[in-house]
């Protein structure tokens, strides 16, 4: 399932500039989720092939002996030692910026004599596993005549009394009110610090204080109602919930998701609740702002064509080093053209529909049943659907202005509501010193308001009964497919195109 969360991760401090404890030989880290640590772990198990993405590594001295050597693609400038829990050492070679972007530092290792403190993950990496956790635990809450609610407790047996069928699966069987059985499992693909996390008492303490929102959550009306179909549909479901937050998938807005597998033919007949993660963050897209083209594409999505000659005066402020004038010239414009071009009510009609849209796409990248879910502190949770705009924003009187400051703002407001969203500019250090810039598209309070999903109460239809077909043994591989595909029960079933 899945309420689009953006879970942008900041670029690691230089892997190659170390402190008195940081990057230094015994230090933890771990493979990203990024493209280019995707593609380093695939190198990697080319020639280790029991290497898991998900485990967690220490610095090796350059001067350690290497077990295995690893070439990424580019220009072979810099070597990186590795080392895993079984003692092998993986030797990286190539540019700075593809072994940079392929880790992530985890923490100090332990002084001699001394355990490793364990660190906490922050809240977004986290946000995945507990919701999918709390997915789980709701969909195995069979009560009598109907679904009960989840407590901590039941999120927390997850991985306290359940064992793996593999390294990346639970899953159970249960009976559905009509004597069905049926099989729920979870698929759990998050970085190690996560995972030990979540299996470790001690740091659970310090998660609790966002663990209740996937619970409350999960509890809502939405989420008992989600659970409670396959309770009562009388027929042998097959459904998995996905967690992933090692993937880099493109195609997908979709951070934990569920599907249901056909029980006659084996196919993934729907993905149902895709839901994007947002950790308590107002951002839920954004846009580069590096060029002019960029700029323009971004408010050509909205309807707002720049004018021909912004493009000179936009060039000119970005070699004298003063992009934010750059962009606020950009803003400027835009607000004045969205402005001056709602006169008559066909202006304002044909805006609305263009804003909304730009909305959606933004939010969802047109996955129309993609929802946004954001969690807050002590159990508080927010969602938003982005397919239904167009009716309530045509009530709205909308203006745009500009707000100028060391983050510059495009700002669509309401004249009596207050803000509905805005663009704000951002500069952010390249790991080589140099600064990309981009564009932060963040809800204002009546977004929030109008998209709110809950009001809206969406409901999964339950598909019809089916004869069960004898049982598919699992399977190991990793397996490229698309829905509507047979796929061996066990091997990640592909997303959704929708």
């Amino acid at each position: 399932m899945r309420a689009r969360q953006f879970l942008k991760l900041l670029p690691e401090a230089s892997v190659f500039k170390t402190t008195k404890n940081q990057y230094v030989p015994g230090y933890r880290m771990s493979l990203s989720g990024s493209q280019d640590g995707l593609r380093t772990t695939s190198l990697i198990k080319g020639q280790v092939p029991d290497f898991n993405p998900a485990e967690e590594l220490t610095i090796a001295s350059l001067e350690e002996p290497s077990t295995v050597t690893v070439v990424l693609p580019g220009k072979a400038e810099k070597t990186f030692k590795l080392k895993r829990a079984t003692g092998e050492v993986i030797e990286l070679q190539g540019s700075t910026s593809a072994i940079q972007s392929s880790l992530n530092g985890i923490g100090p290792g332990a002084a001699e004599g001394e355990a490793v403190v364990a660190k906490a993950p922050n809240k977004g990496d986290t946000a995945e596993g507990l919701l999918g956790a709390a997915m789980f635990a709701k969909l195995r809450k069979r009560e009598g005549s109907g679904i009960g609610a989840v407590t901590l407790d039941d999120l927390w047996e997850v991985f306290d009394r359940m064992t793996p069928v593999s390294d990346t699966d639970y899953m159970v069987t249960a009976k559905d009110m009509g004597g069905a059985t049926d099989k729920i499992w979870f698929r759990l693909k998050v970085k190690s610090i996560v995972k030990n996390a979540l299996s470790n008492p001690e740091l659970r303490k310090k998660l609790t204080n966002w663990a209740q929102s996937p619970v409350n959550y999960v509890n809502s009306k939405q989420g008992t109602d989600y659970a409670d179909q396959f309770y009562k549909n009388g027929q042998p479901d097959e459904i998995g919930i996905i967690s992933d937050g090692l993937s880099a998938q493109t195609d997908r807005k979709s951070d934990v998701f569920t599907v249901v597998r056909d029980p006659v033919t084996g196919n993934i007949a729907k993905e149902l609740l895709p839901i994007s993660l947002k950790a308590g963050a107002e951002q839920f897209a954004q846009h580069s702002g590096s060029s002019h083209k960029a700029m323009g594409e971004m408010f050509g999505r909205m309807g707002i064509e720049l004018p021909a000659n912004s493009k000179g005066i936009y060039d000119s402020l970005q070699q004298q080093g003063k992009p934010e004038e750059a962009v606020y010239g950009i803003y400027t414009h835009a607000a004045k053209m969205f402005n001056q071009s709602v006169v008559t009510d066909t202006d304002e009609a044909t805006f609305i529909s263009q804003l909304a849209n730009a909305l959606d796409g933004w939010a969802t990248g047109g996955q129309s049943n993609v929802q946004l879910v954001s969690f807050g502190s002590r159990g508080a949770f927010e969602v938003l659907q982005f397919n239904n705009l167009l009716p309530k924003m045509k009530t709205l009187d909308l203006v745009a202005e500009t707000h100028w400051g060391e983050n510059p703002k495009f700002i669509i407001k309401d004249a009596k509501q207050g803000v509905l969203f805005h663009i704000r500019t951002y500069l952010q250090t390249k790991t080589d010193g140099t600064k990309y810039q981009r564009n932060v598209i963040e809800k204002g309070p009546l977004l929030g308001k109008i998209a709110n999903a809950i009001e809206q109460e969406p409901t999964v239809s339950a598909k019809k009964a089916t004869p069960v077909a004898a049982p598919v043994p699992a399977g190991v591989q990793n397996q490229q497919k698309t829905l509507n595909t047979k796929i061996p029960m066990g091997a990640e079933p592909a997303p959704s195109a929708v």
